[in-house]
């Protein structure tokens, strides 16, 4: 764990807090332990605590089923109705691409994409994200040299390693995010009507998130995108096509999708939190009011935790929202069935830091209890701690 934990912004070092970044960890080998000597040592005691947890399990992902065949049944509605017709010119766009040593094949694959959309030429403005490397550069340079002219501007921004910040998506948005506003106001562009999306290097945007996308500001939101997440549902383009990836993580990451789509549609108990995964969309003012990302010595996924960030800042404001269209990510791939499961095995351990997150709500609830009622206090740790673990797991 590192001296600052994950949130230094939001979550300052004290003995409490520093307890809260272990808190999840320590639990977790707690009930490894309890599982394996419980039912030889207290069995009887076990077998009640075992059955507390899997009732509070079921009822904490109850919801997340549900909520998976209502989503289920909006996207299949929505599809039914045409698709809004692209508009070439208009709302702004901004895309931040986050890319940590990625072959330039795969990134160019992503431009194409984005270039091909209707308007990109006129309203789309791309910043790669990036290290400070040498080889990095030349790449990122190489790109923009190739795409600009396909789009209103492209450039690139190096994330220099700073004390307590490591490196990851979170500290390389945080800091394209801060040249991406000094760009905006540079090229003129009023920074209240920029969206900005936040993708992976392997991501594809499709035409149709950007239209749903466009249309929701317009009739849902009125115009009005501030303080607003948008979440559009995930898929996988090369878990039928690609060998490289083993059955079993392409399997796995169809029940992940699941999860996510699920976590969209579920409406919980006491307050509206909607968790994007990898890739969602917020209006570059809301950015900069927030600080841009949260970035710490310990790397948490940015996407998560900055849902929380909105619904933590703007208690009572903070709004998200579902756009009932996809964008593609691509499964883990390997050389074979071992090194596929190794390799999606260490993505699960990158992915089980989420845990942390339940630390920060407990620390913000307990911050800003005078905001929250009681009971919507203890709705926010269950609800919060319920989502995680299942994120961890």
């Amino acid at each position: 764990m590192g001296r600052n934990g994950p949130v230094t912004a939001d979550f300052p070092v004290t003995l409490v807090t520093s307890f809260l970044h272990r808190g999840p960890g320590l639990l977790s080998w707690v009930v490894i332990l309890v599982s394996v000597a419980g039912p030889f040592l207290y069995p009887l005691s076990f077998l009640i605590w075992a059955s507390l947890y899997a009732l509070w399990f079921m009822g904490s992902i109850a919801p997340t089923a549900v909520g998976l065949a209502r989503t289920c049944w909006n996207i299949r509605a929505q599809q039914a109705k045409p698709t809004p017709e692209p508009c070439a010119e208009g709302q702004l766009h901004a895309f931040m691409l986050c890319t940590y040593k990625d072959d330039i094949s795969l990134l160019r694959r992503t431009l194409d994409l984005l270039a091909g959309h209707v308007g990109a030429d006129k309203k789309y403005v791309v910043v790669l994200a990036l290290e400070a490397r040498a080889d990095e550069s030349e790449k990122a340079r190489q790109l923009v040299s190739e795409y600009s002219s396909k789009f209103l501007a492209m450039s690139f921004n190096e994330h220099v390693d700073a004390p307590g910040e490591c490196r990851g998506k979170a500290s390389n948005a945080s800091s394209a995010g801060r040249y991406l506003n000094k760009l905006v106001g540079a090229l003129g562009l009023p920074r209240n009507e920029i969206l900005v999306t936040v993708l992976d290097s392997d991501i594809e945007v499709y035409q149709e998130y950007i239209a749903r996308l466009e249309e929701n500001v317009a009739q849902v939101k009125h115009g009005d995108m501030h303080r607003t997440l948008f979440c559009p549902y995930m898929t996988f383009y090369n878990t039928e096509d690609d060998s490289s990836v083993p059955a079993g993580v392409a399997q796995w990451d169809v029940l992940w999708a699941a999860a996510v789509i699920g976590n969209m549609g579920r409406k919980p108990w006491l307050y509206n939190v909607k968790f994007p995964c990898s890739t969602y969309s917020i209006s570059l003012e809301t950015l900069v009011e927030m600080g841009f990302w949260e970035v710490g010595d310990v790397g948490i996924g940015e996407d998560h935790h900055t849902a929380l960030r909105l619904f933590f800042t703007f208690p009572h404001e903070a709004d998200f929202q579902v756009i009932h269209a996809p964008f593609g990510a691509s499964s883990v791939g390997a050389d074979g069935l071992l090194s596929g499961i190794r390799a999606r095995a260490t993505q699960a351990q990158r992915h089980y830091l989420a845990q942390m997150d339940i630390s920060y709500v407990c620390y913000r609830a307990y911050q800003q209890w005078q905001t929250f009622r009681v009971w919507q206090l203890a709705g926010l740790v269950l609800e919060g701690s319920g989502h995680f673990l299942h994120q961890g797991s």
